[in-house]
C-alpha cells in the first residue's frame, strides 16, 4: 500500500520566546521527531530530518517551517515544490484549542477551523485537500481570550502529558499513517486515550 504521507510539517513560531507555548505544539512535535532522527538540515526555509536508515518510506522527511504561523502558506508552498511532494501527501501538524489536551484529530482535508497557519496554507494553495493532525491544547481558561491562551506556555504537568502524546505519535501514530490506509489511521489516532498512557 502506498504511504498516506511523504512529508510531515509542524507549524509554529520560530523565536525562542515561543518555545513550549501551546500554539507551538505542532512544531514541537516534529522537533521531537527530528531530534530522535538526528542530522538536522536546512533547505529553503525548512529545517528537517530525513528518515533514518531502514525506515519505510525511505524518503520520508519531518520538519518545521522557519517562519511565523501566519506566513505558513507561502513557506510551505516553497517546500513542497522543492521536495516534489504534493499537498495531499503532506501532513500538517497544528495545535487546536477547541479540543481538550490529550485529544488528537486526523483529517485528510477540511476547513482551517480558524487556525491562522491553516488559513494561510489554504489561501496560498487555493484548496484544503491536504491531511492535518490537530493536537488538542484546550480547554481555554475561563475568561481568557483564546489569542492570549495559545501564546501561554504549558504548565509542567501539561508538558509531561504533551511528551507522552509525542511519544505515542512517534511510536504508533506515524506508523499507522505510513502503513495503514487513511481510514484505519484516522480510527487509531482519533481514538487515542491519554489516560491509557503511563506517566
Amino acid at each position: 500500500m502506498e504511504p498516506l504521507i511523504r512529508l510531515v510539517v509542524g507549524l509554529g513560531n520560530p523565536a525562542d520566546s515561543y518555545a513550549r507555548t501551546r500554539h507551538n505544539a505542532g512544531r514541537e512535535f516534529v522537533e521531537h521527531l527530528a531530534r530522535d532522527w538526528g542530522s538536522l538540515r536546512k533547505k529553503k526555509g525548512f529545517t528537517y530530518a530525513a528518515a533514518p536508515v531502514g525506515f519505510s518510506p525511505a524518503d520520508l522527511k519531518v520538519g518545521f517551517l522557519d517562519c511565523f504561523m501566519n506566513e505558513s502558506g507561502p513557506a510551505l508552498k516553497r517546500v513542497i515544490e522543492a521536495e516534489g511532494v504534493p499537498p495531499e501527501k503532506t501532513l500538517i501538524v497544528v495545535d487546536d484549542f477547541m479540543i481538550p489536551l490529550g485529544t488528537l484529530r486526523l483529517r485528510t482535508k477540511g476547513s482551517s477551523g480558524g487556525h491562522n497557519g491553516l488559513n494561510s496554507i489554504i489561501a496560498t494553495l487555493g484548496h484544503d485537500q491536504f491531511p492535518r493532525l490537530r493536537l488538542g491544547i484546550g480547554p481555554v481558561d475561563p475568561g481568557m481570550d483564546p489569542a492570549d491562551f495559545v501564546l501561554k506556555k504549558f504548565s509542567r504537568d501539561q508538558y509531561e502529558k504533551i511528551k507522552l502524546i509525542f511519544g505515542w505519535l512517534e511510536d504508533k501514530g506515524i506508523k499507522a499513517l505510513l502503513e495503514e490506509g487513511a481510514g484505519k489511521a484516522m480510527n487509531a489516532i482519533n481514538a487515542f486515550d491519554l489516560s491509557a498512557q503511563s506517566l
